[in-house]
């Protein structure tokens, strides 16, 4: 399996930004179909996590059919992807054996500047090789979200995934309801985000790195549940620790939780340090 994560095929420079993110999304979408298909048999059961995350989603786990929302405080933008990545691999492992399993993560192109590049080996660790992602650039916020809408239509893809810094209510429910329709889960990793705007959004998760003690457990988050659709006041959740191990989510030992409150809107989204020195750090 490579190592590196597959360069962005060109495309016609001349043709419009958009143009050129469709012409790049369907050559690369037509390519996988013609491997296989999820086809019409999307299944609905939620992604499970862990036994005790799982107990506090009104779902039982994470609904395969809804927009969720992964932000970071500043300087732990590195530790925020490395969780929506573990999330992306969960989806992917669910359905790999039946020709699909293909996630779609959209990218602005100065994010591998700002937010670092995504790394192979580390998205590897959660199921990601080559041949189950398939990375687009395009170069606006507008640009990203458009682009996972049009992935939500295709049969090819288990889930997606786009990093922007503004989400507006507007777009949120489209992506939202676009989720719902293809019955995939979509994915929102934030950066930079000035706004604690309501969005349509069922989940929305603050990451932090949680500190490594364990010899062997080399990716392990702190998690706050900032919103949740459907859930009750008493399911507050707050540092809550996870770790990836064995190709799967576990609850970690010394975990946290404070007493019940209510859900707040989303933290401020700080900037992802471009190099991994964060606990928690994998793409």
């Amino acid at each position: 399996m490579a190592s590196e994560v597959k360069a962005i095929q060109k495309v016609d420079e001349d043709l419009p930004l958009k143009d050129q993110v469709l012409a790049t999304l369907r050559a690369k979408i037509g390519a996988i179909e013609k491997v296989g298909k999820l086809g019409g048999a999307v299944s609905t059961t939620p992604l499970a996590l862990t036994p005790d995350l799982d107990a506090i989603l009104p779902d039982g786990g994470l609904a395969r059919g809804a927009l969720h929302e992964v932000v970071g405080p500043p300087g732990a933008q590195g530790a925020a992807a490395g969780f929506a990545a573990a999330l992306m691999g969960l989806a992917a492992k669910d359905i790999s054996d039946s020709g699909g399993g293909v996630v779609l993560w959209c990218r602005r192109h100065y994010d591998g500047q700002e937010n670092g590049e995504l790394y192979g080996p580390g998205l590897a660790a959660f199921g990601l090789g080559p041949e189950r992602l398939l990375e687009v650039r395009a170069g606006r916020d507008h640009d990203i979200l458009w682009a996972l809408e049009e992935g939500l239509q295709s049969t090819a893809l288990c889930a997606v995934l786009g990093e922007v810094s503004d989400l507006s209510f507007t777009a949120s429910r489209r992506l939202q309801l676009a989720a719902e329709a293809r019955g995939v889960p979509a994915l929102v990793l934030r950066h930079n985000s000035q706004s604690h705007a309501v969005s349509a959004a069922q989940t929305r998760w603050k990451v932090t790195p949680a500190t490594n003690v364990t010899a062997g457990y080399d990716m392990r988050w702190k998690l706050n549940l900032l919103r949740c659709r459907g859930a009750t006041a008493d399911s507050q959740l707050e540092d809550w620790q996870v770790e990836w191990r064995d190709g799967r989510l576990h609850d970690s030992r010394n975990r946290i939780r404070t007493a019940p409150r209510r859900f707040t809107v989303a933290a401020e989204a700080g900037q992802r340090s471009r190099y991994p020195t964060e606990p928690g750090l994998a793409v």
